[in-house]
């Protein structure tokens, strides 16, 4: 049997898709649309339920989760459509539905996502974290088709590029590459895939949630940190910055990398830690 993208895939509409409303019209209200978030886990804890759920680990879902941020309040139902649980918005004070009074997942699917509590209840925009970051919500998630890995996160991004279907991981090269054409986060450079400068696909930035950029506002350092341009050619990616040499752990000697614009946070008082790019 062949497999195929989604019949909305098909549509002139799905070429705007990456504007997270565009699926989620009823995005501004108050409660989202019920859908099967939760599968059914007979005997375990809602919990281990949520944990187990599949929902949490397809791509295109993440812009569900998303979309409605800032603007209302989610509830999250299993198949039967029980509601388990919700997620409160920074506009309101808990999730609601009719009568019924539920419990905040808030902490339990950040947990699971990899999502800070701030970007899930709108206190703080998903545009505000770093490219590395936001391409770590989805380095656990996965899609039928390889290229809808990258499809999926135009929205997050909030680029436009054509869908071409058979591609493969080109999208996710593509993908980037219209990141870089509208971003000044170096971030993007900073994915565990050492083969090349541009990452295979999302899971090579797992373990990325904690990079912050320039404009991360505790820290004058990284905000106050100069913009150094960088622009994609027909030869790679043209960068303009101080080289630095030396060792790296302790050994290859002659070693040469230069600063990104961004740091991995850590610890309880927020360590930056500088990110460098090999050369």
């Amino acid at each position: 049997m062949t497999k195929k993208p989604l019949n909305s895939l098909s549509s002139p509409k799905f070429t705007s898709a990456d504007l997270l409303t565009t699926f989620f019209p009823t995005a501004g209200k108050r409660m989202r649309s019920p859908t099967e978030i939760l599968r059914n886990a007979g005997g375990q804890t809602a919990r281990d339920t949520k944990r187990a759920s599949s929902w949490f680990r397809r791509g295109w879902t993440l812009q569900e989760l998303l979309a409605p941020v800032g603007s209302c309040e989610r509830l999250l139902l299993n198949s039967k459509w029980e509601v388990m649980g919700g997620i409160p918005s920074s506009s309101g004070t808990g999730p609601y539905l009719g009568d019924y009074d539920v419990d905040s997942l808030l902490s339990v699917v950040s947990e699971i996502t990899g999502i800070q509590e701030d970007y899930l209840t709108g206190s703080r925009s998903i545009e505000e974290a770093s490219v590395a970051c936001r391409m770590s919500w989805s380095s656990n998630r996965s899609a039928t088709l390889t290229e809808d890995e990258a499809y999926c996160l135009m929205g997050i991004f909030n680029v436009n590029m054509p869908l071409l279907y058979g591609e493969g991981h080109g999208a996710f090269r593509r993908l980037q590459e219209e990141i870089i054409r509208t971003s000044t986060d170096q971030s993007i450079f900073a994915s565990s895939y050492e083969r090349f400068l541009s990452a295979l696909d999302p899971s090579d930035f797992a373990g990325s949630g904690n990079v912050v950029t320039r404009s991360h506002e505790s820290h004058r350092v990284v905000k106050h940190m100069p913009i150094q341009p960088f622009e994609m050619t027909n030869l790679g990616v043209r960068f303009r910055a101080a080289i630095r040499r030396g060792r790296l752990h302790g050994q290859y000697q002659g070693f040469r990398a230069f600063q990104l614009n961004c740091f991995e946070m850590s610890g309880a008082e927020d360590t930056l830690t500088p990110i460098y790019l090999a050369l």
